[in-house]
C-alpha cells in the first residue's frame, strides 16, 4: 500500500539529568554512557561497573535488562523488565513488547504492547486515533495474527491483567517520560535535526522507537551517545546519527546539563 505521508513524532518533550557530582568514585557523563553502550553489546563487566546504588531502579532494571539480552540471557533479560514494569517505568512495557515480538512470542506480545496502548491512550485522554499508524497498535495487531481464536481470548485476558497491575503506576505524574530517576531539566534546543526513517522499513510500513541518553558538552555540542532501546536497530542507529547533529544554547540554562533522554517516535499516516 502507497504510503501517502509519513512524518516522525517526537513525543517526549526533551530533558536532561542534573550533572553527576565530581568525585573520585562517581562517573562522568561521558563515562557512564560509554560503559552503558558497552553493556548493552552483552559486556556484563561494564554492567557491574555502571551498576551502583541504582542496580535496583527501574531505570537500573531496563539497562540491566537490555544487557542481559545481548548476552543471550533471556529469561532474566526478561524478569529485569518485568520488575522496572513494577516500578512504573513505561518504556519497559515497550521493551518486552518488542522483544516477545521478535522472538514470535505473540500472546506476551500483544499482551505488553495492549499495556502500551492504554498507556498511551491515558496519556492522550483516551484518543485512540493518535495511535493509529503507531508502533504499539501495529505490535498488537500483527502478533494478534500469530493467535488462534482460543489463544486470542487468553491474550486478552493476560493484557487485561498487564493493564491492571500496571497502569496505575505508569501514567502517574511521578513518571515525567520514562527517563532516569533523576529530576529533569529544560533545555533549550536551538538546532534539532530530524532522523531519517529508515527506507526499507517505511516501504515495508514498519513503525518504531527508539530512546536516546547523551552527554551534553559545555559548547552546546552532543557528546557521547548511546540507545537504550530501540523496537529495531535500524531505528535506534537513525536516532542517534540526528541528536549527534543537536545543539543547545547552554547559556541559557541555569547549570550545565550531565545527561540528556529523548525518545523518538517512527510514525506512518496513510
Amino acid at each position: 500500500m502507497r504510503l501517502v505521508l509519513l512524518y516522525l513524532a517526537i513525543l517526549i518533550s526533551i530533558t536532561a539529568t542534573r550533572p553527576i557530582p565530581a568525585t573520585e568514585v562517581e562517573l562522568t557523563a561521558s563515562e557512564r554512557i560509554v560503559l552503558t553502550r558497552q553493556a548493552l553489546s552483552g559486556d556484563l563487566e561494564a554492567l557491574d561497573r555502571l551498576e551502583t546504588d541504582d542496580a535496583a531502579s527501574r531505570w537500573g532494571l531496563l539497562v540491566r535488562g537490555y544487557a542481559l539480552q545481548a548476552a543471550g540471557r533471556f529469561d532474566e533479560a526478561f524478569a529485569a523488565w518485568e520488575r522496572s514494569a513494577e516500578l512504573g517505568l513505561r518504556l519497559a512495557a515497550s521493551a518486552l513488547a518488542a522483544h516477545h515480538y521478535e522472538r514470535r512470542n505473540w500472546m506476551e506480545a500483544y499482551a505488553w504492547a495492549r499495556l502500551v496502548m492504554e498507556v498511551e491512550a491515558a496519556l492522550t485522554d483516551g484518543d485512540l486515533d493518535d495511535l493509529r499508524g503507531g508502533w504499539a497498535l501495529y505490535t498488537a495487531v500483527h502478533a494478534a495474527e500469530g493467535l488462534d481464536e482460543d489463544q486470542h481470548r487468553a491474550a486478552d485476558a493476560l493484557a487485561a491483567e498487564r493493564v491492571e497491575q500496571h497502569l496505575a503506576a505508569m501514567i502517574s505524574p511521578d513518571d515525567v517520560g520514562s527517563q532516569s530517576e533523576d529530576p529533569p531539566l529544560d533545555l533549550d534546543v536551538v538546532q534539532r535535526t530530524r532522523p531519517n526513517y529508515p527506507r526499507s522499513l517505511a516501504e515495508n510500513g514498519v513503525p518504531g522507537w527508539s530512546y536516546v541518553q547523551f552527554e551534553i558538552l559545555a559548547n552546546g555540542r552532543v557528546g557521547e551517545t548511546v540507545a537504550i532501546g530501540a523496537s529495531h536497530d535500524r531505528f535506534a542507529r537513525a536516532a542517534v546519527r540526528a541528536i549527534r547533529k543537536w545543539r543547545f544554547n547552554v547559556d541559557a540554562m541555569d547549570e550545565l546539563p550531565g545527561t540528556g533522554f529523548q525518545q523518538i517516535d517512527f510514525t506512518l499516516r496513510r
